[in-house]
């Protein structure tokens, strides 16, 4: 569930000293694939601070797909606003 993982990251990046402590820590040093995910997050852009609700909100006012990861959304916004919008909009 895309929330989920974005409550969890989320969780992780404002609490790292806490989380680092932990000893669920462990368990997620075995997977770098979830690592690397954290890393991303972390280190990325304003795009983060806004949820995925947003990004689905958006795509939803421009008539397209909501499905997908955070990711995707993304992407899917950032295209639809590079081919149908002026620079003054706002979708």
């Amino acid at each position: 569930c895309a929330l989920l993982k974005e409550a969890a990251v989320k969780m992780y990046k404002y609490n790292q000293a806490k989380v680092l402590k932990s000893k669920d820590w462990r368990l997620l040093q075995k997977s770098p694939t979830l690592l690397s995910e954290l890393l991303e997050y972390v280190g990325s852009d304003e795009k983060n601070d806004k949820d995925v609700t947003y990004f689905r909100n958006e795509l939803d006012r421009a008539g397209l797909d909501v499905d997908g990861t955070k990711k995707i959304l993304i992407k899917r916004l950032a295209d639809y606003k590079n081919t149908n919008c002026d620079d003054d909009d706002d979708i």
